[in-house]
């Protein structure tokens, strides 16, 4: 316990030697109370807000302070951005209606899958 207390201590010290604002800042936010999330407009998508519970790590969750966990894709083609570089998959939402898995617009990149709606 006293060892933990003294490792604390030096690291404290050394942060605020080296990072002296950035450990006020987190004190600061460590200390003060989390502000009260507001509701969504009716009929929009439920609004995510961090929740903090006392004595644990904060997470962020939606309207019923249930854990919401976030995912999503970014397709390598869609990254390769420059002069002379196209888009590997379709632009356009119209390529992908009704669930439709559009073939890559450049044959030389088969290396990529295509994308469909569902991965999206």
């Amino acid at each position: 316990m006293i060892g933990r207390i003294a490792v604390a201590i030096v690291v404290l010290v050394v942060a605020t030697a080296t990072y002296p604002g950035a450990v006020l800042t987190s004190l600061a936010t460590r200390l003060a109370t989390p502000p009260a999330s507001t509701p969504g407009p009716a009929g929009a998508l439920p609004w995510l807000h961090v929740e903090h519970p006392h004595g644990q790590r904060p997470y962020i969750a939606d309207e019923q302070n249930r854990l919401v966990i976030l995912h999503g894709s970014t397709p390598a083609g869609l990254l390769e951005f420059g002069p002379g570089t196209l888009p590997v998959y379709p632009i356009g939402p119209s390529a992908y209606e009704g669930g439709r898995c559009p073939a890559n617009l450049d044959a030389s990149v088969i290396r990529y899958p295509p994308i469909c709606e569902a991965d999206i």
